[in-house]
């Protein structure tokens, strides 16, 4: 009597691993701060564009995004310590001890920025020289932008937390900096969200990067394996356009192949 019981103890588990495999995977829990249009904060109305773009591609692939906001600094350490499963708004490189994926999930064009009336213009980095410069201490910019930033502490204002944009948007405009930088798309959100009667212009392009996830190695590459397939999918099916439409942006990858 037990010999059976044992046998049929010993079919159940091997019956049990084929049938765990059929359970629907864990959802993919993504952090960011709010980066309006890229990554925003759902409470005013809106995710962002990345964040669609990766609910939608994750699950063509049946996988459950959790989306929550928090302050740069803080969606990086909470990826590494596992907390979260990625951070999204990532440059390639910013983060080599994380995964991550290749198919980018949008594009980062940094400007400066100042009141309509000034006319200063970016002509090399020797002309930010006496200017009071106001960027975001946890981001990268672009490694020569991020270099600039710390060897001049002098001429930059660096704040910290949720919301920046719309922060040294308002500091310029009470004159507290003379020059803002950031991600041209961001800027003209804050922009509009502010709604301030004073104008302002952009003084200058810098190079960005192609911006994406940074995941935790624990589900890394897997997740960042569907990201790839997946988000050529949602390109080649229109339904990128769609999304970066309601944002008014177009596909960074369609315009490179013409």
């Amino acid at each position: 009597m037990i010999g059976r019981w044992a046998a049929l103890a010993l079919t159940l588990a091997a019956l049990w691993v084929p049938l765990a495999t059929l359970s629907a995977e864990a959802p993919v829990v993504l952090v960011a701060d709010p980066w309006c249009p890229h990554t925003c904060d759902p409470a005013e109305g809106s995710e962002g564009y990345m964040i669609e773009i990766a609910r939608e591609a994750f699950g063509l692939s049946g996988i459950q995004v959790i989306y929550k906001t928090e302050g740069w600094s803080r969606a990086m350490k909470d990826v590494r310590l596992g907390r979260a499963d990625g951070a999204v708004g990532a440059l390639f490189d910013e983060a080599p001890d994380l995964v991550t994926h290749a198919e980018p999930l949008g594009m980062q064009v940094n400007v400066l920025v100042t009141l309509g009336d000034d006319s200063w213009r970016f002509d090399g980095w020797e002309t930010l020289a006496g200017r009071r410069v106001g960027a975001v201490s946890s981001y990268s910019y672009s490694a020569e932008i991020d270099a600039w930033l710390k060897d001049h502490p002098a001429e930059v204002q660096m704040i910290s937390g949720s919301d920046a944009a719309l922060r040294n948007l308002k500091k310029l405009m009470a004159g507290r900096i003379d020059v803002m930088l950031d991600d041209e798309a961001v800027v003209g959100d804050a922009v509009a969200r502010l709604n301030s009667p004073r104008s302002v212009r952009i003084a200058g392009r810098l190079p960005g990067g192609s911006l994406h996830i940074a995941l935790n190695p624990k589900r890394g590459e897997r997740l960042a394996q569907i990201l790839n397939r997946n988000i050529r999918a949602l390109r080649a099916s229109g339904r990128l356009a769609t999304i970066l439409e309601r944002y008014d942006l177009s596909d960074w990858g369609r315009k490179t192949k013409h």
